[in-house]
């Protein structure tokens, strides 16, 4: 008889579910890392005096950090360059809304980071490659109450 193996994976200590309404807290550390595995659009938020800097950015996920490319002599690349502290937001909106209402609601997961910028060669020139390493990691998920119209 074989035995089957279960791994499960260890709660990392930047991640901190503790958000100010318990009740919106999503716990689950290996439920938040499939998640985070499965989508592939952020925002990315940098300081710029004097308004934050947010841009949309496609990305895949470690476990440990953000990866994204893009332009090495683009806004973004220089806004890391001059400041590597970042905020990455990933959201995606659960359920349906319909013409009569429905019931909809979210996952959300905000990840401060410390970015670094390695030149990636791709044909003649280059482009920008950035981890952005995890320092904390908060997340929720929430249910709408039902649309009126």
């Amino acid at each position: 008889m074989r035995r089957r193996t279960i791994f499960t994976m260890t709660t990392p200590p930047f991640f901190h579910p503790d958000t100010r309404r318990a009740d919106l807290a999503w716990t689950d550390w290996d439920e938040v890392r499939a998640w985070l595995e499965a989508q592939s659009f952020c925002r990315v938020a940098i300081n710029e005096d004097p308004w934050p800097y947010v841009v949309a950015q496609t990305y895949s996920f470690t476990g440990e950090a953000f990866v994204m490319h893009f332009s090495r002599s683009g806004r973004l690349a220089r806004l890391i360059a001059d400041n590597p502290l970042i905020t990455i937001e990933v959201d995606e909106p659960r359920g349906h809304m319909d013409a009569i209402g429905g019931a909809i609601g979210y996952h959300s997961v905000v990840a401060r980071c410390r970015a670094q910028i390695d030149d990636v060669a791709i044909g003649d020139g280059y482009i920008a490659r950035v981890t952005a390493e995890i320092v904390l990691l908060s997340a929720k998920r929430r249910a709408l109450p039902e649309h009126t119209v």
